[in-house]
């Protein structure tokens, strides 16, 4: 009877298959990496347009945008958030905020859908509790003072001027005399039993999900010079725009971030979403900060 013998392959040949898978599947991992931030680029888009038709909702209701409290006033009562003021035209399900909201029953019977007002690339978000009234959008204050009217309050144009834009929910670069916070960086409503007096620095700790925001807040806010009739607007802190992908040590509440590489999805004030380059020049993103200071910009 003859003996049939296989033969196995060498250890040689076994590593060069190895490393052609290896090689394979680094070639692959990006293209997967590329394709799921896209992916979740567009679902952060629909959000914001989502928020976008609800800011429109809430502006043919009363002719004008929702009002919130000044920063130097801010007193965490309800018309401190911009947010609430979107829910009813939001669709979200639950009740408005009837707080104080204590237990998970609570949480339970009145806290609304959160999804559209969370990007599913925010790397913070997963650190949320509903009470916390998370969100990773922010509104642009410096636009929204004052309750504009479309029709008359953007001389600048509403397709030239940021509504919203992404942020972290939490971010970590606020520095204390006791050393740095961790800042819940963008919240929608908040416990009205909540003593901000006895926690120093509570303001800092849960702010309002606005960017823009002058006074106690720290934010990065337009400065516009006019010289010889032309307008020019640069950043209160020179070079800041937006954060771009920064590790969670290195966020910053001040200034809106984006986890997607792309850039910065915002919507603009007219309702359509655009995402901004990472090299977008300073001076033309806090242009489009402002709605009536008269800046033109250049290949917006």
């Amino acid at each position: 009877m003859r003996k049939t013998t296989h033969a196995g392959l060498s250890l040689i040949e076994l590593l060069v298959v190895i490393a052609i898978f290896a090689t394979l599947i680094g070639l692959l991992l990006p293209a997967v990496q590329k394709v799921r931030e896209t992916a979740k680029r567009i679902e952060s888009t629909n959000n914001l347009k989502q928020i976008g038709l609800a800011m429109q909702g809430a502006h043919d209701a009363d002719g004008k945008f929702p009002g919130v409290q000044n920063a130097l006033k801010v007193t965490f009562l309800v018309d401190s958030s911009f947010v609430l003021a979107l829910l009813p035209y939001l669709e979200a399900i639950g009740s408005i905020y009837a707080g104080p909201i204590h237990t998970d029953e609570d949480i339970a019977k009145f806290y609304p859908i959160r999804k559209v007002l969370i990007s599913p690339g925010d790397p913070t978000a997963g650190d949320a509790v509903p009470k916390q009234y998370p969100t990773s959008y922010c509104f642009n204050m410096t636009a929204l003072e004052g309750r504009p009217n479309i029709a008359s309050g953007f001389s600048d144009g509403t397709s030239n001027t940021i509504a919203v834009a992404e942020r972290y929910f939490r971010t970590s670069q606020i520095t204390t005399p006791e050393g740095p916070l961790s800042v819940y960086s963008s919240y929608w409503a908040i416990d009205p039993g909540y003593d901000a007096s006895t926690q120093r620095y509570g303001f800092l700790e849960e702010r309002r999900a606005t960017f823009a925001d002058r006074g106690i807040l720290e934010d990065v806010f337009p400065v516009t010079t006019t010289i010889n009739g032309v307008a020019s607007t640069r950043a209160s802190v020179p070079g800041k725009t937006f954060q771009v992908k920064p590790k969670l040590e290195d966020a910053w509440s001040g200034t809106p971030q984006t986890p997607f590489s792309a850039g910065l999805p915002v919507l603009l004030f007219d309702g359509s979403v655009r995402t901004l380059s990472p090299s977008i020049d300073e001076r033309l993103f806090w242009s489009a900060v402002t709605r009536d200071r008269g800046e033109i910009l250049i290949d917006w």
